[in-house]
Formats: C-alpha cells, sequence, structure tokens
C-alpha cells in the first residue's frame, strides 16, 4: 500500500513539473523568459526642440517603439556645420558649436550595458551588443544664445555659478579668439569686493565633475588667473573646495588696486575626466574693489 502512494506522488509530481515546462515555453504566458527582440519598429518621431544653444543641455525625448524582447534607445549625433555630443543612454545633447547636426535613436536589441559618453564614438561609451531593429533621426540647430549658460567646445562646458553672489552676462561668444581658439567673453555685472585681500568664485562642469579633488584641480592650476584686461596675468587661483558639483576657488587680490580685471580659463581645464576639456578660453571681466 505504501508503495502505491509513493508511486502515485512521484507522478503527480512528475506531471506538475511537465505542465511548468510547457507553461514557461509557450509565448505569452507568465513563466515565459523574454529574451533579446528579434524584430521591432519606431512609429513615433524623436521630441527634441528645432534649436539647441550652445552649452545649455537638452534632454531630448525617445520617439515611440515596440519590440517582440528586450530592446533600448541608443542616441548618437552626427556633426554637420554644426558640433554637438549626446549621451549615449539618456539623450543629453550638449552644442558646442554654431551650425546643424543629424540626432540619431537607435532601437537595439538585448538591454542596456552600462557607460554613457558622448554617443559621438569617442571616448566613455561601452557598446552595446545588439542588433539594430530601427531608427529614427532629426535635424538640430545649434545656435548662440545671448543668455549666459554652459561655454566649451571639447567635450566638456562649465559654468560660473557662483561669482559673490553678483550675475553672469555674455558679452560675445564665438567671433573673437586667443591663440587659435575661440574666447567667450561674459562680464559679471556688480563690483566684488577684495577688502578682505581674498575674492572666491565657483564654477561647475557638464562633465567630470562627480568626484572632483584638490589633487584634480592641481593638474591645471595654471590655466586660470587673474588678469589686466590687457591680458597681463596678476594673480593666481587656488583651490578652495567642493561640494554639490561646485568647484570653490579663491585668487589673493591684496596687491591689486581696485579696478576692471578678468578672470580666465584656459582649453585645459577639465574635470575628473581628462579626455575631455574646455578647448576654448573662458573670460569672466569684473570690477574689483577695495
Amino acid at each position: 500500500m505504501n508503495n502505491y502512494v509513493n508511486y502515485s506522488k512521484k507522478t503527480v509530481i512528475s506531471l506538475v513539473v511537465a505542465m511548468l515546462m510547457v507553461l514557461a515555453m509557450m509565448p505569452g504566458m507568465a513563466f515565459a523568459a523574454e529574451g533579446d527582440a528579434t524584430t521591432g519598429s519606431i512609429t513615433g518621431t524623436i521630441s527634441a526642440p528645432d534649436t539647441v544653444y550652445i552649452g545649455a543641455p537638452e534632454i531630448l525625448e525617445a520617439p515611440t517603439w515596440t519590440a517582440n524582447g528586450n530592446a533600448h534607445i541608443d542616441w548618437s549625433v552626427v556633426n554637420g556645420t554644426g558640433a554637438a555630443t549626446i549621451s549615449k543612454h539618456n539623450g543629453q545633447l550638449v552644442g558646442s558649436a554654431a551650425g546643424t547636426v543629424t540626432v540619431t535613436a537607435t532601437l537595439v536589441s538585448g538591454v542596456k550595458t552600462s557607460g554613457s559618453g558622448s554617443g559621438d564614438g569617442t571616448g566613455g561609451n561601452t557598446p552595446c551588443e545588439g542588433t539594430t531593429l530601427a531608427t529614427a533621426t532629426k535635424v538640430v540647430t545649434i545656435a548662440t544664445s545671448n543668455a549666459y549658460g554652459y561655454q566649451g567646445e571639447g567635450g566638456n562646458t562649465l559654468l560660473l555659478s557662483q561669482a559673490m553672489g553678483a550675475d553672469v552676462s555674455v558679452v560675445n561668444i564665438g567671433t573673437d579668439s586667443l591663440d587659435g581658439l575661440t574666447l567667450y567673453k561674459n562680464k559679471i555685472s556688480g563690483a566684488i569686493s577684495g577688502a578682505t585681500g581674498t575674492i572666491s568664485f565657483g564654477y561647475t562642469m557638464s562633465a567630470g565633475i562627480n568626484n572632483f579633488q584638490k589633487d584634480t584641480f592641481a593638474k591645471y592650476a595654471d590655466q586660470i588667473g587673474i588678469y589686466t584686461t590687457g591680458g597681463d596675468r596678476v594673480a593666481d587661483i587656488d583651490y578652495g573646495d567642493f561640494a554639490n558639483r561646485i568647484v570653490t576657488i579663491n585668487a589673493d587680490v591684496s596687491s591689486l588696486s581696485a579696478g576692471s580685471y578678468i578672470l580666465r580659463f584656459g582649453p585645459d581645464v577639465c574635470g575628473n575626466n581628462t579626455s575631455k576639456k574646455l578647448n576654448c578660453y573662458i573670460d569672466f571681466q569684473f570690477r574689483l574693489t577695495k
């Protein structure tokens, strides 16, 4: 009798296991394991502004897509008469030179791999191993703006976010040059007091500023300084602090008289990602009071 009961239990368990295996192999069932897509399509269009201003990041929205399994959108940009970079996985477009660029959203089989980067096929991109299922493109105009924003042309852009509480306004973008590179001219409105002998500024960058330390700054400290309006360097910049993506820098101006000066950032300024530099000069003219 016991042998019969044991045999019956084994038979029931075997039948249940067999049924679960059949259900798992049936498409559309709850137990089915979803693999990489073999087919997919894009039915919508890329949602992006027709014009993106130099240095002002824009997050583009992917078109509507469908696939029969795991798939995702990868972003890339081809520079035409203008220049821009785009983050491969989140679609953040940053323009660096005026003109037009072509943005492409590619539906790729499989899941996203780690890494982001410029989306232009250079550095920082971890390739997604998958098949291209569909693409959508959009031509975007990169333009200069009279409003102050991120500035830079080498894969990284800089924003002076703290200037003793004063506002920054653009004087001229893209038409001046220094040492054969673009010179961005800006002006800090309102006077900066140097009565204590030290003045401070704060800046952030669009790339490689997530773990910024003093030794990183030291690699290009000579690229940042206080200059006269005639171009003579009159004060060096010292590292102050880093918090909330803001690098605080200080300048000893005790030997300077009151007047107009320039805070200048050179082309080699970068963050932790040393492959992405400003590749231009950025000036901020200010008035020093004592």
